[in-house]
């Protein structure tokens, strides 16, 4: 979680999505955990979904001051279907996965 600090479990239509895909997350019952509550620079990789939406918190966010971030250009709910944004983002996963499965 980027912006505004709130805590939950994986949103229920990704749930849903994911199951459909006999797809079981690890941490499926955990709570989100805020970016500033993490330490970033132990991540080789900091993606965000939607450039438009998340870099203005992004660029607000002094602890995020010289990191990389990649922006995927993913937009979800309101704006679109998760039944277009959800299966997008699976595919990201799947080829940002076999980057590092070679």
């Amino acid at each position: 979680m980027v912006g505004q600090y709130k805590t939950r479990t994986i949103y229920t239509p990704a749930m849903e999505y994911l199951n459909s895909l006999n797809i079981t997350p690890r941490r499926k019952d955990e709570l989100s955990v805020h970016v500033n509550d993490i330490d970033l620079k132990e991540f080789d990789k900091i993606i965000c979904m939607d450039k438009n939406e998340h870099e203005p918190m992004v660029s607000a966010n002094k602890k995020l001051d010289g990191l990389t971030i990649e922006y995927w250009d993913i937009v979800d709910e309101p704006l679109v279907s998760r039944k277009i944004s959800l299966p997008k983002c699976y595919k990201k996963v799947v080829s940002l996965i076999n980057q590092y499965n070679v």
